[in-house]
């Protein structure tokens, strides 16, 4: 029996809510890589309340000493963190909330998406192992990689726009795919790549058509255009930060071919060998569903299609396609093949979709099966959650802000989640001497200038006297007194800083032994500033961003405006007496 749309619609959430129960019960996510988005959220609501909305820098990251990356990580999952955070709800707990509307929002996506290609019929299945299928669980729970776990919502958003009958104007259409292909670019870099791949073979299947094929070529690129505030500044990410030790072929723990499907994995071995077993039970359900829909479902060259992408991605994660995922350039970035489950994961529904119904059904149970050993996994009690937030500290006396390290769960009890110096390790400022680096993961930086360690400013020449002015995200001031000669300022040296003298702009330059901001102030009292701005391509890249949006906005409002448009004679139409009567 067919259920009604708004019938299977509530399906999909509920299923999402059961995969999502654990977080909505007592527990919070801990996975690998949860702390990232714990430090992350306090510091966009920082910036939020204080009226800068786009990417900044992050003064309270590494021990209070600064870093860059919330420029060169996907801004878009950091955004309801930080709102939740704004609104009183702790990001430990938000994180979680978000996640699962995420799941059901994403299912919700599949469901529009097979109506849209027709396949009603298969929809509810299609959604369901969706949410429920293996490498999402082991995203959502064992990984925690909240960036990729948002990125699943935009794919079936970008096919949808193509396939729908609705909105008729290719116009609109084109405007509907680049909100979505900017939502998935600002997402997860990586899933954006992988299963842009598989968008683009899609687009240029010759059943597309077309006009369909111009409409997603126009939105993948004005879709571009509204992400290049984030997509610069992370292309070039590497010319100011050392990414290589993280996301290259020579890397040693993160090289790609260490992470092919069984492959070593030094790092984390258990881990490589229990994501490799959730993509061989997702390469099962999609063989099972393509081999069932060939023997008893009706033809489609779809099938064929999705089919062919999945065995693409399959074969790329082998192990003897591991050396060309450490030469290609781009691939080399991508850290681990066995991502292309996020490819396998978007292949899953359309075939479960095109399989017989019994067949279907018996997809997504054997779906939901195969997830349960990542269901709820490394969560932590709400308990592990330090309660009680600590006592305000006067300005520039506490590194980092105990509030943000309370927010963040710093002192949490859970391992993946401890981080109590909000260490940012991913983007580490080039100009950061290795020994230097070192102390801030220790906790005992700068040894060469321990005054630093409870000021905002310091001198090597002698002791400093300082009173803080100004005490906000970006922009920061001090009364100081002290000798002459290099003032050291507790920020990491890093494009953008600017520093003012008694009102005049003097050169800044990075202190060689530790990196730290220094500028040349002569002896006595003066007032000194420093603040941090968009530097170099970043305001052309969000000028281009501002542009795209605009676009967007005429592309969806001007349809709709000529279709209202009255014509001539007040707003009727108006019919020759030659007209003959209908």
């Amino acid at each position: 029996m067919k259920l009604a749309p708004r019938t299977e619609a509530a399906v999909v959430v509920l299923t999402a809510l059961v995969a999502g129960l654990p977080l909505l019960a007592g527990r919070v996510l801990g996975g690998h890589d949860v702390a990232t988005y714990l430090m992350y959220a306090p510091q966009v609501a920082g910036l939020l309340g204080e009226g800068t909305f786009l990417p900044a820098w992050a003064a309270e990251l590494n021990g209070g000493f600064g870093g860059p990356g919330l420029l060169f990580y996907p801004p878009l999952v950091n955004v309801p963190h930080a709102l939740l955070l704004l609104a009183g709800i702790p990001p430990a707990v938000g994180t979680g909330l978000v996640a699962v509307a995420l799941l059901a929002l994403s299912g919700l996506a599949v469901l529009a998406w097979m109506r849209a290609w027709g396949l009603a019929e298969g929809a509810l299945a299609a959604a369901l192992v969706y949410v429920a299928s293996p490498y999402r669980l082991v995203d959502l729970y064992e990984r925690t990689a909240l960036s990729e776990h948002l990125a699943f919502l935009f794919p079936p958003l970008v096919l949808a726009a193509l396939a729908s009958a609705r909105p008729a104007s290719p116009l609109r259409r084109t405007a509907l795919v680049a909100l979505a292909a900017a939502g998935l670019l600002l997402s997860n870099l990586p899933a954006a790549i992988l299963t842009g791949v598989a968008l683009a073979a899609v687009v240029l299947f010759p059943a597309t058509g077309e006009g369909r094929r111009t409409v997603a070529i126009s939105g993948a690129l004005l879709g571009a255009g509204l992400a290049a505030f984030a997509l610069v500044p992370a292309a070039l990410s590497g010319r100011w930060c050392a990414t290589e030790l993280f996301y290259s072929g020579g890397s040693p723990y993160f090289r790609p071919s260490q992470h092919v499907l069984f492959g070593p994995a030094e790092l984390n071995p258990e881990f490589g060998r229990r994501v490799s077993w959730a993509v061989v039970a997702l390469a099962a359900l999609l063989a099972i569903a393509f081999v069932a829909g060939r023997l008893r479902g009706r033809p489609d060259p779809r099938r064929g299609l999705w089919g062919a992408i999945a065995l693409v991605a399959f074969l790329a994660l082998l192990p003897p396609a591991g050396p060309a995922w450490d030469v290609i350039p781009v691939l080399s970035k991508l850290q681990f093949p066995w991502r292309l489950a996020t490819v396998l994961t978007l292949a899953l529904p359309p075939l479960v979709a095109l399989a017989p119904r019994r067949a279907a059904i018996a997809l997504v149970a054997a779906g939901a099966l195969a997830s349960v050993p990542w269901y709820g996994r490394f969560t932590a009690p709400l308990a592990a959650v330090p309660a009680e937030a600590p006592p305000p500290a006067a300005p520039g006396t506490a590194f980092p802000d105990p509030q943000d390290v309370h927010d963040s769960a710093g002192r949490s009890a859970h391992p993946w989640m401890q981080n109590p110096g909000l260490l940012d390790v991913w983007f580490v400022p080039r100009t950061v001497p290795p020994v230097s680096w070192r102390e801030v993961v220790e906790g005992s930086a700068p040894s060469s200038a321990p005054s630093l360690r409870r000021a905002p400013v310091a001198s090597r020449a002698g002791p400093v006297r300082w009173n803080v002015t100004r005490w906000d995200r970006l922009s920061k001031s001090a009364t100081v007194e002290g000798p002459g000669g290099a003032l050291l300022i507790r920020q990491l040296y890093f494009p953008g800083f600017r520093v003012e003298v008694d009102g005049a702009q003097r050169p800044v330059r990075p202190d060689p032994p530790t990196g730290l901001l220094s500028v040349e102030i002569p002896a006595g009292r003066h007032d000194v500033a420093w603040s941090w701005t968009p530097f170099g391509p970043l305001p052309a890249a969000r000028a281009v961003s501002a542009a795209a949006a605009a676009a967007v906005f005429v592309l969806l409002v001007v349809p709709a405006f000529l279709r209202r448009r009255p014509t001539p004679g007040n707003g009727f139409r108006q019919v020759s007496p030659e007209a003959p009567r209908r």
